[in-house]
């Protein structure tokens, strides 16, 4: 997940660089997605609620992709 989170920040932060001189009048934001996704795993109390146990590392239900055999 953290690759992910910071190649998609990485990856948007280069498209905004090249698109911001196209568009001089516009307002853009960039959303740090990596920096959300690392402070729901520091604080889970704060993002989770319910009666089940706080867990970060985990997952509820497992799905595993069956690739097909390839001769």
């Amino acid at each position: 997940m953290t690759e992910l989170a910071l190649s998609g920040n990485d990856l948007t932060q280069l498209k905004l660089q090249a698109l911001l001189p196209q568009i001089p009048d516009a307002h853009v934001a960039h959303f740090d997605s990596h920096s959300l996704f690392q402070d729901m795993f520091d604080n889970p109390s704060q993002y989770l609620n319910g009666t089940a146990p706080l867990n970060v590392t985990g997952c509820i239900n497992s799905c595993v992709f069956q690739l097909p055999l390839v001769r």
